[in-house]
């Protein structure tokens, strides 16, 4: 039965992906009228630093540190790592157990230096240990299937499906054992599977705070790491939420299915935090931004931590008529990965 539930969940993981996915690159409807806000465009646009080509098929950015970008692979088995002068690329070895490597199908990656975690969602399971080794060692985490994570000096924060399958808790998990230490419902109950609270979970390495933010609505939370909600903001645009966004789907087989019940635009796809700047990728376009401008860059709106004030907005440009895959904001630059392009730009 377990099994038979993880699968749903990866199944409604990977609809939600690919829905996402669509919304936000093939959804002209809600911007080609006007959205009720303007942004503040920077003086200074980023300038290019340096860039390459590749033909790797990375999904996103892991880590930046010792001159290194490292970058995840559809194999979680595995991560690319190429210095910022792009100079020399490798292929590093992560070491998964055999046992467990064909059960990976949904996890997030962090390589930080030579130390390396791999969260595996849909088998609630925590890999960590040293690149180049030969077997990473595993901790199983007192969770269901989860679809968000982060990870805090001593704890990993995830989003995970509750005992209905209907819903989104949130656990705080200890890192070393895998122990649950606590739950929350932080978000009001639908019975949609969570997509209409589905975000982005990250950590915020200055002030210990989790940062939550909302796909589909104008809101953003700091939260602390014992999971209480300090403040509540709004992203400058005005999408507000819908009473309900997925639908319980039963097939004849009584397999419960999550799916969404109505279209809605990503306003907030990516973000990265440094030196209490909250840097959020949006999905919509401002009254003060003409079609050329939107479809051939990507923006970024800048909100000041803790206090949640928006600052200014900047672009990232297409290359080859791509649009940015992800971003990590670090050391004074910004490093975008397009689909097969990496740049990195200087920070104003």
């Amino acid at each position: 039965m377990f099994k038979q539930k993880s699968i749903i969940i990866i199944s409604m993981l990977a609809l939600a992906a690919l829905f996402l996915t669509t919304l936000f690159w093939g959804a002209k409807l809600p911007n080609t009228y006007k959205n009720g806000f303007t942004r503040i465009f920077s003086s200074k646009p980023i300038t290019e630093i340096n860039r390459t080509q590749s033909k790797e098929p990375f999904l996103n950015i892991s880590g930046v540190n010792n001159g290194q970008i490292h970058l995840t692979v559809p194999n979680p088995n595995w991560v690319i790592s190429i210095d910022t002068s792009f100079k020399k690329i490798d292929t590093v070895y992560i070491g998964i157990p055999q046992e467990n490597g064909k059960e990976v199908k949904t996890f997030t990656t962090y390589v930080d230096s030579t130390s390396v975690k791999v969260l595996a969602n849909n088998i609630s399971t925590l890999f960590y240990g040293t690149i180049n080794k030969p077997t990473l060692q595993q901790v199983k985490l007192e969770t269901l299937p989860f679809t968000r994570s982060t990870i805090t000096n001593n704890a990993i924060i995830v989003r995970a499906v509750d005992s209905t399958y209907r819903n989104q808790v949130f656990h705080k998990i200890d890192l070393k054992s895998g122990r649950l230490i606590q739950t929350e419902n932080i978000f009001k109950m639908k019975d949609d599977g969570g997509l209409d609270s589905d975000g982005i979970l990250t950590y915020d390495q200055f002030s210990h705070n989790i940062v939550y933010i909302k796909n589909y609505e104008n809101k953003f939370y700091l939260i602390d790491t014992n999971l209480n909600i300090l403040s509540t903001h709004t992203t400058i645009d005005t999408t507000s939420a819908v009473e309900k966004f997925g639908k319980i789907i039963k097939s004849k087989n009584n397999q419960i299915d999550i799916k969404p019940s109505t279209s809605r635009v990503i306003v907030n796809n990516k973000c990265s935090i440094y030196k209490n700047i909250l840097y959020i990728l949006s999905g919509l376009k401002a009254d003060n931004e003409n079609n050329h401008q939107f479809k051939n860059n990507s923006v970024v709106d800048k909100y000041s931590l803790p206090d949640g004030q928006y600052i200014e907005s900047f672009y990232i440009p297409n290359i080859q008529n791509q649009k940015l895959k992800d971003f990590y904001v670090g050391q004074e630059k910004i490093f975008a990965l397009y689909k097969d392009q990496i740049a990195i730009y200087k920070l104003k």
